[in-house]
């Protein structure tokens, strides 16, 4: 016990010896300092004892007032110290409470678009390409800060998909024979898959 007295900081000790000594003068007041100190009246003196017993219980009576005052002074302001620290640490676990929700968030997106692109990278499976797109558009909805990367990725899919371009050959000549025919360049565009 006394090894945990000697750690208290200075101003709990100062605090304790203050409280203490208030105490010692209320039990000194409300016993033997009451008579005390109607003795230092003169006047009070010359009366009665009745009258001395009635001016000592006014003291008192006027010494608990002051040590209810007192006590109750301290009371709220402890009340009011426990409230602030209530409140700060309410505001730190809301803050806590709030980074985890983001750090959650954004695992969560982390893992969606890991498997969007796994799903966009099955070369076997058409659909399972389309669903990867699919989730890739909803996680560039979803996430803002996502929007910017998940647009790369599927220009950059589009680019690698996409079938070559054949370039138009030149029409020849008409010849003698196909003379009434007048050749027009036809370029052919293979279709495109669903995924681009």
């Amino acid at each position: 016990m006394w090894a945990t007295l000697r750690k208290l900081p200075a101003r709990t000790w100062i605090l304790v010896v203050a409280a203490l000594l208030l105490l010692a003068a209320l039990v000194w007041v409300l016993g033997a300092g009451a008579r005390w100190v109607v003795d230092l009246d003169a006047d009070l003196t010359k009366r009665p004892e009745k009258d001395i017993a009635t001016a000592a219980d006014a003291v008192r009576g006027r010494a608990l007032a002051i040590a209810t005052g007192l006590v109750a002074l301290v009371a709220v302001y402890y009340t009011a110290r426990n409230a602030d620290t209530t409140r700060r640490s309410l505001a730190l676990t809301q803050q806590t409470s709030t980074r985890t929700l983001e750090l959650t968030e954004q695992g969560q997106v982390t893992d969606r678009y890991t498997k969007a692109i796994q799903q966009l990278g099955d070369v076997n499976n058409l659909h399972i390409r389309i669903g990867g797109i699919y989730a890739l558009e909803r996680i560039a909805r979803d996430s803002e800060r996502d929007y910017g990367t998940v647009q790369e990725v599927l220009s950059h899919f589009v680019r690698d998909h996409e079938p070559h371009r054949t370039a138009p050959q030149p029409s020849k000549q008409p010849s003698a024979e196909e003379g009434s025919k007048v050749a027009t360049p036809t370029s052919t565009r293979p279709k495109l898959p669903a995924d681009v």
